[in-house]
């Protein structure tokens, strides 16, 4: 996943990451990692509770969905970026959202390649099953899990 900038022209809304370079006087507390603060103030980032609601979202793409994934086979998709002003921002789509199908396509167990070639090709009426999983997504993001294969 790339880091998305601070600058006024970036669409992406991204998540506080956590900062593995903690300060002088952290570290001298023994304090754990802090985390740096979201690029944004979105809403879509804290939704109110963080309980496992599944919902189904069905919208027009236009353009593009205007998300950004990250996860694998192991953990799952999830939502790691939401566009401003697109049509997933605009359908309630959050940051740590699972992914769990698109169009009916399941998106369990498929490598993160494999969503991002789908979410691509998908048609211009969309539908998303998702639930909302913040907390399993910032244990995903931290420790930089997601596929889980390995080359014959």
């Amino acid at each position: 996943m790339g880091y998305i900038s601070n600058n006024s022209n970036n669409p992406y809304c991204e998540s506080p990451r956590l900062n593995m370079f903690p300060n002088t006087q952290q570290q001298q507390r023994g304090g754990p990692p802090s985390q740096t603060p979201s690029v944004c103030s979105s809403p879509r980032m804290f939704g109110g509770p963080q309980r496992s609601d599944t919902r189904v979202v069905t919208f027009t793409k236009g353009r593009a969905l205007g998300i950004r994934v990250i996860g694998g086979n192991q953990v799952g998709i999830f939502v790691s970026a939401v566009q401003d002003d697109s049509p997933a921002a605009m359908h309630g789509i959050k940051i740590g959202d699972r992914l769990l199908a698109v169009n009916a396509y399941s998106m369990e167990h498929v490598t993160r390649e494999q969503a991002v070639e789908y979410l691509l090709s998908v048609g211009d009426e969309v539908q998303l099953k998702v639930e909302s999983a913040f907390e399993e997504f910032l244990t995903v993001r931290n420790n930089q899990l997601g596929d889980n294969f390995y080359i014959r």
